[in-house]
């Protein structure tokens, strides 16, 4: 199962453990829950993706836009994860530029 989301991307990881190579993006979105016990202001997750989605990224231009094509592994304990596949960064359109398409 594959689904695309856009989201805003502020950084990546790498790191080796033991041999074997980890990457994840770090995404986040602004908490819209006045009540939230759980998090202030930006919600920061991670996102592990495949290592060209990493090597992709150059150093500059965080936070960004991004459309972001998902798919589900299996994670630790049997568990389902979303795993990065293709990241692409994302401009919307303007707002006029939609009207006149109407």
């Amino acid at each position: 199962m594959k689904q695309e989301m856009i989201v805003t991307v502020y950084g990546a990881q790498m790191i080796n453990v033991e041999g074997v190579r980890h990457d994840k993006i770090w995404v986040g979105q602004q908490v819209s829950d006045p009540k939230a016990q759980n998090a202030k202001g930006i919600d920061m997750m991670a996102i592990k993706c495949d290592p060209a989605v990493y090597e992709a990224m150059s150093n500059d231009g965080f936070p960004m836009q991004a459309k972001i094509e998902c798919e589900i592994r299996r994670g630790s304990k049997n568990s389902m994860t979303q795993y990065c596949t293709s990241l692409r960064p994302y401009a919307q359109e303007p707002a006029s530029a939609k009207r006149a398409g109407n």
